[in-house]
């Protein structure tokens, strides 16, 4: 009985000398507007948004001018985004699509408040903001 004793004060300690885990923010999936990239707001006639699937594992959208969609790693606050299969329409909005596109793949974490999505490249630098 005396060894069960020390075995449990054993286990108790080993336990309390783990980290306690950080509460992550979930990114609530579904749809988001973006409004900025690299810090430059985008011109709201472009229409660029990012719809967030966890059950298939990807993010579908508009580019402004092409429909695109890549897979996605969500886990644990960080977010890795694979490069876009994209549509090839031409239109006035193509700059804006080729800084989204190269924006997605820099990709490596994700901060939530309210209604905005805040995308982080792997320095921690907001490289795109979205809206839902």
């Amino acid at each position: 009985m005396r060894y069960l004793g020390i075995l449990l004060v054993i286990f108790l300690g080993m336990n309390a000398c783990k980290a306690p885990k950080r509460a992550m923010v979930e990114l609530p999936l579904g749809k988001y507007d973006v409004i900025n990239l690299y810090g430059e707001s985008i011109d709201d006639k472009a229409r660029v948004d990012m719809n967030f699937d966890s059950q298939l594992k990807r993010v579908t959208g508009s580019t402004g001018c092409n429909k695109y969609s890549a897979p996605m790693i969500m886990e644990e606050g960080s977010l890795i985004i694979g490069n876009a299969m994209v549509t090839e329409m031409y239109c006035t909005f193509m700059p804006i699509e080729s800084k989204f596109l190269k924006a997605m793949v820099e990709v490596a974490s994700y901060q939530y408040k309210a209604d905005e999505i805040l995308l982080l490249d792997e320095n921690k630098n907001v490289i795109l903001k979205g809206k839902k």
